[in-house]
């Protein structure tokens, strides 16, 4: 089944149990030293590493058993990180399947009762026929005085960001595009023009980034969920449309609950807040973590 839920009692045991769905919907994985490495059905590969309170994910070209994820053939110089979550864990959702032959595995991670850490690996639905499309990207929180309850921080990493700022938690979202003649080319998602970034969807820059915040239809309160684009650098400071994330959304949590399933024609989409869903935020010194009504809709396959 291309759906799971459950409990784990740790990053160790959460990558134990992703392999095992992995397996179950047509990807395959393998030890290497240190971690996991997953290969979708349509070729990508990616590095997984389960520390005491994080999951490291890095994508790659290949996998061998006697390297560290860093180490893999044509790894991504960065890995994504998704931090804070020692467990045991209030429970997971795992996603799986594909959209227009682009394979993905996508999850969240429940790291406490309303506390969230989504992540995501796979292949855009390309644009054209660049070599690449694999995707990494993780939400990696910056705990602290004035970033923990500040949703806007640039600390802060979310899905496919563009704002983040790699100082904050040392975890970046990468995207391979062998664009110009570029061979195993990870590109980081970076609002910057520096000839060899990705831009996302959301934040400094993004696509969608007024849209979004506008939240639900005023005259059907029903709540659109937008696509995901990335774009890649071009030389002269231009930018070329890489393709989007299949089966992944970003939602207005306005009118939402967590973990709400939403249904558009035939298909089922359950929604998620970023971080933690609050009605009040940007509080200095709050302890409390805020993504406002920040989300995303995972496509779900019974």
């Amino acid at each position: 089944m291309a759906y799971q839920t459950g409990t784990a009692s740790g990053p160790a045991a959460l990558l134990n149990s992703l392999a095992t769905f992995a397996s179950s919907n047509g990807w395959s994985s393998q030890d290497i030293q240190a971690g996991k490495g997953f290969t979708s059905p349509d070729g990508a590969t990616f590095a997984l590493v389960a520390g005491t309170d994080s999951l490291a994910i890095r994508g790659c070209v290949g996998l061998s058993s006697s390297k560290v994820a860093s180490e893999q053939p044509g790894a991504a110089s960065v890995a994504t990180v998704v931090n804070a979550i020692a467990g045991p864990f209030a429970g997971y959702t795992f996603f799986a399947g594909n959209e227009d032959g682009a394979y993905y595995l996508h999850g969240v991670i429940e790291a406490a009762a309303g506390i969230y850490k989504p992540f995501a690996i796979g292949r855009l639905v390309k644009f054209d026929s660049t070599v690449g499309g694999e995707y990494a990207s993780a939400v990696n929180w910056f705990y602290g005085d004035n970033y923990t309850n500040f949703p806007t921080n640039q600390y802060h990493d979310y899905l496919f960001d563009s704002r983040h700022l790699y100082q904050g938690n040392e975890s970046w979202s990468h995207v391979r595009a062998n664009l110009d003649g570029k061979a195993n080319n990870w590109m980081r998602l970076k609002t910057d023009w520096e000839g060899n970034n990705a831009l996302g969807i959301a934040r400094a820059d993004g696509l969608a980034g007024s849209l979004i915040s506008v939240g639900y239809q005023r005259f059907n309160k029903l709540v659109p969920i937008l696509p995901i684009y990335l774009f890649g650098d071009r030389p002269s400071n231009l930018r070329s449309p890489l393709g989007y994330v299949p089966h992944l959304r970003l939602v207005d949590l306005r009118l939402l609950e967590p973990k709400q399933i939403i249904t558009i024609g035939t298909e089922e989409w359950q929604v998620f807040p970023a971080h933690q869903r609050t009605l009040t935020w940007d509080v200095y010194r709050s302890t409390i973590p805020s993504s406002a009504y920040n989300g995303y809709a995972f496509r779900r396959i019974m």
